[in-house]
């Protein structure tokens, strides 16, 4: 009885065991296949790292690119801008060397003088302070007003002129033309300073001696 029972065992022994046997190396076989992936992450990794550090590299080198092209666009955008103004400013002072000459003076009414010193004094104020354009604008509105303090000097001396003549003396006519001509100078000349009351002043003149002249005849 006892044989029967320890070869009965026996068999059932030898199953177990070769079931356990073949439990460790499935074990083991997880376990080597379980370091080998995570060997091959640890590969990829540092080539993820070096794929991220080219594209780092990459931007980095069209960043610097892309500011220099903005960089040289400004230096563009300056120069031209610089050009301008110095055309600009070239322009003028041409324009003010002609207004100073004396053809300009002999050959233009001093009403049309004002006006344009005036004009080519804003054009200065345009552009600032350009090297000496502000001092230019002041200089020429200085000489329009010198011109147009002449202008009332000649209307003092025509008004002292007519004071003089007498009431049957031909020069009326000679006055009356000085005022006509002192009239369309200050109305030319618009809102400046009091131009437009002189002008109404110099207009009464000449309705006045007219007048005079109208009772002689």
């Amino acid at each position: 009885m006892e044989w029967i029972t320890t070869n009965m065992l026996y068999p059932i022994f030898l199953i177990l065991s070769v079931i356990a046997v073949v439990f460790t190396i499935n074990e083991s076989i997880k376990k080597r296949k379980l370091n080998n992936d995570n060997e091959n992450t640890d590969k990829k990794i540092p080539e993820k790292q070096e794929d991220s550090q080219e594209n780092e590299k990459s931007v980095s080198d069209v960043l610097p690119e892309n500011q220099e092209g903005q960089t040289n666009k400004l230096e563009d955008t300056i120069i031209k801008s610089k050009t301008e103004q110095d055309g600009i400013y070239n322009n003028l002072i041409s324009k003010k060397l002609t207004y100073d000459g004396v053809f300009y003076k002999e050959t233009h009414s001093q009403s049309q003088r004002i006006t344009d010193y005036i004009i080519l004094s804003e054009e200065f104020c345009n552009i600032g302070n350009y090297l000496n354009a502000s001092k230019l604008a002041e200089e020429c509105q200085n000489t329009a007003g010198s011109i147009y303090n002449l202008l009332r000097w000649e209307k003092r001396r025509a008004q002292n002129y007519f004071k003089k003549i007498k009431k049957n003396s031909p020069n009326l006519l000679k006055s009356e033309k000085e005022f006509e001509t002192l009239s369309t100078e200050f109305r030319s000349i618009g809102n400046y300073r009091d131009a437009s009351i002189l002008a109404n002043e110099c207009e009464d003149m000449v309705e006045k001696i007219q007048k005079r002249i109208r009772l002689l005849s």
